[in-house]
């Protein structure tokens, strides 16, 4: 089962306590890293001018009444950025109105739903259940099914 390294867990700590317990339980189900958590007003101000942040109106920075974040940034780890720059580019040149990445959202919706309420299921996105995608030799984007444990 995947479970959250030092670094994502230092993130996690700074996070209000209800965003915090979805990412302890979403790591039960996809391995994750947490990239970032609470920030400060310099990391923030570093993030806009670097371009990976647009406001420093953040749900980053310490909110108020606690002075915790009330936002995560975290991927699939291990992270390769380059590839998913190239993949977003090559899925919008392929399919401009991204659809694609709507079915997986909404698979991704349904597995979680699912966990949350202790309903196992395979999905055909991932049919062997280990979050690695390039080992399918059949695509079902659309189907979910009990495991049978399930049943």
């Amino acid at each position: 089962m995947p479970k959250f390294g030092i670094e994502s867990l230092t993130h996690l700590a700074g996070v209000t306590p209800s965003l915090r317990e979805i990412y302890l339980e979403a790591v039960k189900i996809v391995d994750l890293k947490v990239i970032d958590g609470l920030r400060t007003w310099a990391e923030q101000i570093k993030n806009v001018e670097k371009g990976a942040s647009k406001t420093m109106n953040s749900k980053h920075l310490p909110q108020a009444p606690d002075g915790l974040s009330n936002a995560v940034d975290a991927m699939p780890y291990p992270i390769d950025w380059v590839a998913v720059e190239r993949g977003w580019q090559a899925m919008k040149k392929a399919d401009p109105q991204l659809r694609v990445a709507e079915a997986v959202y909404a698979l991704g919706v349904i597995r979680g739903i699912a966990h949350m309420k202790g309903v196992p299921v395979r999905q055909g996105l991932d049919w062997n259940g280990n979050a690695q995608f390039e080992d399918q030799t059949f695509l079902d984007l659309p189907h979910t099914q009990l495991t049978e444990i399930a049943r």
